[in-house]
């Protein structure tokens, strides 16, 4: 399996690489910056890379926005193809925005790498949509 991980903080960044190690993943794409994440993913749609199996994404990166990775995800209409979670601090907002695009998992950072390395398995072991909608529906409760 290979991951792409976009986060601009180090300790998260180490953190997410850690969760997706500790998955057995070893092929891990890890960026800081959304420029050269999104020049990653571009050339990956155009079959110049490997495409991830998978993208775990930080929805506010620096003064930048992973929103505009989710959105290049979602115009390539790469959610049957690349599984993606959300792991940022995440507000109401940012939950309608992950549900309205379809994301098979999200994950608030204040919930840790156990919580981020219980999405990689769900989305490894195929159980990412009743799991994330599920989530969804609990999160729109509280």
């Amino acid at each position: 399996m290979r991951v792409m991980i976009l986060e601009d903080d180090l300790n998260d960044l180490h953190i997410a690489a850690d969760a997706a190690r500790a998955m057995g993943i070893k092929d891990i794409e890890a960026f800081m910056w959304l420029a050269p994440a999104q020049k990653w993913l571009d050339e990956a749609i155009k079959g110049q890379k490997p495409l991830p199996d998978a993208i775990i994404l930080d929805l506010a990166v620096g003064c930048e926005s992973g929103y505009e990775l989710l959105r290049a995800w979602h115009k390539a209409k790469l959610n049957s193809k690349i599984h993606m979670i959300v792991w940022s601090h995440l507000e109401s907002r940012n939950r309608e925005v992950c549900e309205l695009f379809n994301v098979d998992a999200y994950v608030g950072k204040w919930e840790g790498a156990i919580a981020l390395r219980d999405a990689l398995r769900r989305v490894k072991s195929g159980h990412h949509e009743l799991a994330a909608k599920e989530r969804l529906r609990s999160l729109r409760r509280s």
